[in-house]
């Protein structure tokens, strides 16, 4: 697969960004610019994104559960502290992990974690070029397309603005799925956040070289189109099967500024 190995550290990714909310240090000058703009906007982000990971280490713990032992994660960002492998593996210690993102940087920070797991890799890829991602050599040696596959796509769709692409990129992915494999998605919302907020994001997201496209709740449960949601559906991302009452923003689920859910393929 052809891979962009420049490394373009003056224009902010997505991957840095989202690193630099959790607490990463993967990142440079303008992602941090772009991050503190987004928190004067939104206070409660850098926490939002810590519960986005928390409802991806759950998906990842019923997957398992399910029986599912092969994941992947495109639009991953960088695999830090507590990601899918770290989760699957000490579930399932056979389990198999290929992390995908189209940033240089992530990829070259995820493959030094990842350097002892020879059950985990990250590829550079994008979701646009699925072939490309699904015929690179490390696909072959850790996914066996045959059996269940825990495919997650974490906060990446509000990055495709064009709903007609994302429910092809959807529908290309789940062709591939075998019977029970399972998507895990979550996705930027707006509900919930009150009118001037929302105004003032949305001028502050239109500013951007790549806007975000948020979606309602029913927009996003449309994305799960042709697979069958388990409970409780697409709800905010806090409110997907929460571990309990210490649960980051357990009471006010809203404030995630996220919706979620996981879908079967019969």
């Amino acid at each position: 697969m052809k891979t962009h190995d420049t490394i373009d550290n003056t224009r902010p990714t997505s991957a840095r960004i989202y690193d630099y909310m959790l607490g990463g240090s993967h990142h440079f000058e303008p992602d941090r610019l772009v991050a503190e703009q987004i928190l004067s906007v939104f206070p409660q982000a850098r926490v939002a994104a810590q519960v986005n990971r928390g409802f991806l280490r759950r998906a990842v713990r019923f997957m398992i559960e399910s029986g599912v032992q092969q994941f992947l994660d495109i639009g991953s960002g960088i695999p830090a502290t507590r990601n899918v492998h770290e989760v699957a593996q000490a579930q399932c210690p056979a389990a198999r992990i290929l992390y995908v993102d189209i940033d240089p940087v992530a990829v070259a920070h995820g493959a030094q974690i990842l350097a002892d797991n020879d059950r985990a890799a990250m590829i550079q890829g994008d979701l646009r070029k699925l072939q490309e991602i699904f015929d690179h050599p490390k696909a072959g040696q850790l996914l066996d397309l045959s059996q269940p596959l825990g495919l997650i796509c974490g906060a990446v769709f509000h990055f495709f603005p064009d709903e007609a692409e994302v429910r092809s990129i959807l529908n290309r992915l789940r062709n591939r799925m075998a019977t029970n494999s399972q998507l895990a998605l979550s996705h930027s919302t707006l509900d919930g956040i009150p009118l001037a907020v929302t105004q003032s994001a949305e001028r502050l997201y239109a500013s951007f070289k790549s806007p975000l496209r948020h979606r309602s709740r029913a927009e996003v449960e449309a994305l799960f189109e042709g697979l069958d949601l388990v409970e409780p559906g697409v709800v905010y991302s806090a409110s997907w099967h929460p571990d309990g009452p210490d649960d980051l923003f357990f009471a006010e689920p809203e404030l995630s500024h996220a919706v979620a859910g996981v879908a079967r393929k019969r």
